[in-house]
């Protein structure tokens, strides 16, 4: 640091933070300027002048403090702007969009988070969709009547929030499980299919399919403070049982089955050869 720099800069009562935070952009940036430091700090704070050094040693090299400040003056967006330029890089670059000077340094950095932002909600939620069709396809043989009730699947993540809201339980937040080899089921009357009734879940995971839970309102709980509990009805839960010993073990057990025999196959043929 010059003489006139550490003049000018010991006026400004630097507290620890701040000479920490000196000595790693000094250190990370040989040639730097104290200055240039102080511009910065007085403007985002020494903690803030930390977030672009990390990006630097990440690889990031044109996220230095110095040009990143006063991009966000020019835009009017240094409140704050420094994580959300971060934020926006990095969406930018897991998009594998074109990387050009209008698009690493937006003229409108918010109307660009959002942007990016929308772009990913509707990129995730697509392939959300995907594992909810997924595990229809997968399952949807285990659809099944006895006359009287009836199991079926969800077929979007709305219908697990139907669900949820209807019934008073929390199967609405169950997406990702029933995506992941953990199934939902919906206990319905064979006459009226699209009204909740009970909610059923299977482990798939295993060597045999395991039920997780059976609920139907409130968790089988009622009343202004579910004060007061109630029991599954006796032909749900023998419908439910007769179910998964007559569709759902055999079906699980064929699957099992096919998927084994591929195996003995080609372990086969590598001995005759």
């Amino acid at each position: 640091m010059s003489k006139p720099a550490f003049r000018e800069i010991s006026k400004k009562h630097w507290g620890a933070a701040d000479a920490e935070c000196w000595d790693r952009y000094r250190r990370q940036l040989p040639s730097a300027d104290a200055m240039d430091f102080e511009y910065c700090r007085q403007r985002i704070g020494s903690k803030a002048v930390g977030q672009p050094l990390e990006m630097v040693a990440a690889g990031w090299e044109d996220l230095l403090p110095l040009p990143v400040v006063r991009y966000l003056e020019r835009r009017g967006a240094v409140k704050d702007g420094v994580q959300m330029l971060i934020d926006y890089r990095k969406m930018l670059r897991d998009a594998e969009m074109a990387e050009t000077e209008e698009t690493l340094w937006p003229r409108d950095l918010l109307a660009a988070h959002e942007r990016i932002t929308q772009f990913w909600a509707d990129h995730f939620k697509a392939s959300y969709q995907l594992g909810f069709t997924s595990t229809f396809i997968r399952f949807r043989e285990l659809e099944w009547t006895d006359g009287d009730l009836c199991i079926v699947l969800p077929r979007v993540e709305e219908d697990l929030v139907s669900e949820g809201k209807v019934l008073r339980h929390c199967v609405g937040t169950y997406g990702s499980a029933h995506c992941s080899g953990e199934p939902v089921f919906f206990v319905r009357h064979r006459r009226r299919p699209e009204r909740s009734y009970y909610t059923l879940q299977i482990n798939m995971n295993g060597t045999i399919p395991k039920e997780i839970q059976l609920h139907g309102y409130g968790n089988e709980r009622h009343g202004d403070h579910k004060q007061y509990a109630h029991k599954i009805p006796r032909k749900v839960r023998e419908f439910c049982d007769r179910w998964e010993r007559e569709v759902l073990t055999p079906w699980f057990a064929a699957q099992r089955t096919g998927a084994e025999r591929p195996a003995k196959k080609k372990q086969k043929a590598g001995r005759i050869a």
